[in-house]
């Protein structure tokens, strides 16, 4: 199944979901969205943007290794973090590393 498609049924699957991305974090690109509107797009490509500073900003990395570290986790290579998860006013904005692919983000 295409990614597109897949983003769609993920869409779908999820009650009042406005939209869906699939987004690389090592080089920061969009590879995917999904929205049912097209003046989503624009939310989508910022906050795909904002994916790579959620799971590899300094700070955050900082704050991973050292959770790696104290919890014995340090040399075995995967994240530590795997999802991030923002409430605003009207949304809730839910951040998934793959499990296939720890360097996407849905």
């Amino acid at each position: 199944m295409s990614l597109s498609r897949q983003l769609a049924s993920a869409v779908n699957a999820v009650p009042e979901c406005l939209g869906a991305g699939y987004v690389d974090l090592k080089s920061g690109l969009l590879l995917g969205s999904e929205t049912g509107d097209a003046n989503q797009g624009a939310v989508v490509n910022l906050l795909a943007q904002a994916a790579g500073d959620l799971f590899h900003g300094p700070n955050v990395s900082a704050i991973e290794g050292l959770f790696k570290r104290v919890l014995g986790f340090a040399n075995q290579g995967q994240h530590y973090f795997q999802e991030v998860i923002i409430n605003s006013d009207a949304l809730v904005h839910v951040f998934l590393r793959g499990r296939r692919n720890p360097d996407c983000v849905l």
